[in-house]
């Protein structure tokens, strides 16, 4: 008898020791995630491009190094920050407008006679350039009152539309109403269905190609346009060297609630990503708060319902669900060129606060080291 229980308890201990090997395997072979490491750095994260990667280990932000804010009042400024030696470098004063386009740069400072005064009084001088070479340039010509100035294309080496020659064919198919996004140079552009706003890609037309395009299998798409989806944003992402594209239906009238979100390959391939659904955990998400890094799928939780702020960064699970990595509200995220890092704006207070938001500069390590 005793015998007996000795062998039944060594039977269960051993399948306890079998199941904790599971799990263990399960934990080593699950997605690398580390935590996010604060680079001591405040910006503002309203604008859409606030963070810019310069490499894979490098990052250029306006902010403000925290260490500095009691002893130095001189404002925003130009910052490196060097990931791997946890160094901040100050690259001098900064104004606005900044864009970077593999390694070049371009923005505005104010004349050091008005960089103490408040935006509305300061003058601009344009300075572009290598980062390790920045000179100052002629200043783009003056825009009508009330205008806004355009935007630069990142894509396209910072430069303003006027500043940009397009090819013969690309302007005649303009003028007769064609809808073209620039992609990356060596590309080509983007054509677009007419709808308002444009529904979906329909074609590449690659450099030199003159009006031969690459069409854009549109069955892939058809059962979310039936429902009334259309492109919310086209992203480049180097690490994939493709074009993150998402469909979601802002109406919220798509028969499945689901948004989608593919890669759009230069020579017309679409890669399926996730769908994503409007329940249960991911209720909160949106579809441009969805960030496919290298090794994992990221989120940005947007719930605010007073007084629950559930806002943050998560991470997706094995199982499928959402943890949580960074709480707080964010703002302007941007992934390394090889995918494995997200550098991201976070205000740990939350939504809920008193104020303006005041965001920190926090970068986050996805993939696992090499061995």
């Amino acid at each position: 008898m005793k015998m007996s229980v000795k062998l039944s308890r060594l039977s269960l201990l051993l399948k306890k020791s079998v199941l904790l090997l599971t799990l263990l395997v399960g934990l080593n072979t699950s997605v690398y995630c580390t935590q996010p490491i604060d680079a001591g750095i405040v910006f503002s994260g309203y604008l859409p491009s606030s963070i810019f990667w310069l490499d894979n280990d490098n990052l250029i932000v306006p902010g403000v190094a925290i260490e500095r804010m009691q002893t130095d009042s001189k404002g925003r400024r130009l910052l490196r920050y060097q990931f791997s030696k946890r160094s901040i470098t100050d690259m001098g004063s900064f104004g606005g407008a900044l864009c970077m386009s593999d390694g070049y740069i371009r923005f505005w400072r104010p004349t050091p006679d008005t960089e103490d005064k408040p935006l509305t009084g300061q003058k601009r001088l344009t300075f572009a350039g290598t980062v390790d070479s920045i000179v100052e340039v002629p200043p783009p010509p003056p825009l009508p009152r009330g205008a806004s100035p355009p935007p630069m294309d990142a894509l396209r080496g910072c430069q303003y539309p006027y500043e940009m020659t397009n090819p013969a064919w690309l302007d005649a198919a303009k003028e007769s109403g064609r809808v073209f996004k620039p992609l990356k140079p060596e590309h080509g552009w983007l054509e677009m269905d007419r709808g308002l706003p444009p529904a979906y890609p329909i074609a590449i037309h690659p450099p030199g190609k003159e009006d031969r395009p690459i069409p854009i299998d549109r069955s892939v798409l058809q059962p979310w346009l039936d429902q009334g989806y259309h492109v919310v944003f086209l992203r480049y992402e180097a690490f994939k060297d493709a074009y993150l594209l998402g469909l979601d239906d802002t109406r919220g009238a798509g028969d499945d609630k689901t948004g989608k979100l593919w890669w759009l390959y230069s020579d017309g391939r679409l890669e399926e990503i996730v769908t994503y659904g409007r329940e249960g955990n991911w209720k909160t998400i949106r579809l441009n708060g969805l960030i496919p890094a290298k090794a994992n799928l990221l989120a940005i939780g947007t719930e605010t319902s007073w007084p629950f702020d559930k806002s943050g960064l998560y991470r997706q699970t094995a199982r499928g669900d959402l943890e949580l990595l960074a709480k707080g509200w964010l703002a302007s995220k941007v992934l390394s060129p090889d995918g494995c890092k997200l550098a991201f704006g976070i205000d740990p207070r939350g939504f809920w606060v008193k104020g303006g938001h005041t965001f920190r500069l926090q970068i986050l390590d996805v993939c696992p080291p090499a061995k």
